[in-house]
């Protein structure tokens, strides 16, 4: 299915009616397991989606029977300002992945699911390749004493803030900046030919990465197009890192 996207002229209401219209004409939901949603597209383009429409595809799994399963990979530990990132829309899904920093770069995975779902599951049916390294295990503990004493969301959240601010003022300065969005810290910059036509500038955004590269600040870009970059430093980074990394990345508009 098509995932909402605001600003291309992809509403949240044409997706659930793409979706209904899937289950009255082409697939019986008697026969479908489960929808699977990040709730803000990663390497989609760093696409949040709204509560309103997490909220509906809970109706329609409640109304037959098919898990909800949030892919919070990268979503996940923090990275939106919350620690999941579905609590921004208040949803609770049947099932939950999770990965990247749930042990701080070191390989480790994760489901967490409603208990009747997991433990349906026969003995020794869940198995895993990479399971439980005692290694990945112990920096998964680190991780969460970090949260725990350390106030890592509230860093977190005061770095949304700072970006925000700081990109939408580069938003309405720039014609070739297209959107600005994102939960918290995890904010997403769409570069365009221009506000009035919207095309995607896969060559100014690699250019603005580059200038950023020169100046000491690594940024990657995502999206289906290749144009949108893409902000994803540590949680932990002080404000007056954050503020700097903002400041050349301004310069490298310019340059």
């Amino acid at each position: 299915m098509p995932y909402p996207y605001e600003y291309r002229g992809i509403t949240d209401e044409f997706v659930l009616s793409e979706i209904k219209s899937l289950f009255e004409n082409k697939l019986n939901p008697s026969d479908t397991a489960a929808i699977v949603l990040e709730v803000q597209l990663g390497e989609g383009g760093y696409i949040p989606t709204s509560s309103y429409f997490i909220g509906e595809l809970r109706n329609i799994c409640n109304e037959h029977g098919i898990l909800l399963i949030f892919d919070e990979v990268q979503t996940g530990f923090g990275r939106t300002g919350k620690f999941f990132g579905s609590e921004h829309s208040g949803i609770e899904p049947d099932i939950v992945t999770l990965a990247k920093g749930i042990a701080g770069g070191f390989p480790l995975a994760g489901v967490l699911g409603r208990e009747e779902i997991m433990d349906s599951i026969h003995d020794a049916g869940i198995g895993s390749t990479f399971g439980a390294s005692p290694i990945s295990c112990a920096a998964s503990l680190g991780v969460f004493e970090a949260f725990d004493n350390e106030n890592i969301l509230d860093n977190a959240n005061k770095q949304g803030e700072l970006m925000h601010d700081y990109l939408n003022s580069l938003h309405e300065k720039f014609d070739f900046i297209g959107d600005v969005r994102g939960f918290g810290p995890m904010t997403g910059v769409e570069i365009v030919e221009d506000k009035k036509s919207k095309i995607p500038n896969k060559i100014k955004t690699s250019e603005i990465i580059e200038n950023c590269k020169n100046s000491g600040l690594l940024l990657v870009n995502c999206g289906l197009e290749g144009n949108v970059i893409r902000f994803m430093g540590p949680l932990t980074t002080p404000l007056d890192q954050v503020n700097e990394a903002l400041t050349i990345f301004e310069k490298s508009l310019t340059n």
